[in-house]
């Protein structure tokens, strides 16, 4: 077996590729399952009473307006969680598409593209 720098893998699988493959299937199954399962309880708010006891155990006990830790952390979370935002990824896609798009990509352009639309 080579790999992808010419040298010989003296590991083997211990998988065949129809068990690899249900084993992949499973998996996933199970991941949708406990997220499914999750979410119905997230949206009838069964889990703000967990919500809220780890949100309080992350602040001072005499003034809960105060968060545990440094006080440049929120400023960075703050950053990270606008990472995710709509400007942000809106520009990061434009900029891998057309980075697919200029190394004549297409195929994987218009996957990208169709994902986002999904």
């Amino acid at each position: 077996m080579h790999t992808q720098f010419g040298k010989h893998s003296s590991r083997r699988s211990t998988f065949t590729p129809e068990s690899a493959t249900f084993l992949n299937i499973f998996i996933t199954a199970v991941c949708a399952w406990i997220f499914v399962r999750l979410a119905g309880k997230v949206e009838k708010g069964r889990t703000d009473a967990f919500d809220n006891r780890i949100l309080r155990a992350l602040r001072h006990p005499e003034n809960p307006a105060i968060p545990i830790g440094p006080k440049w952390l929120p400023d960075v979370v703050q950053d990270l969680t606008t990472l995710g935002g709509g400007t942000n990824l809106t520009i990061s896609t434009l900029i891998v598409i057309g980075s697919l798009l200029l190394n004549r990509r297409f195929r994987a352009a218009g996957f990208l593209v169709l994902s986002l639309g999904s």
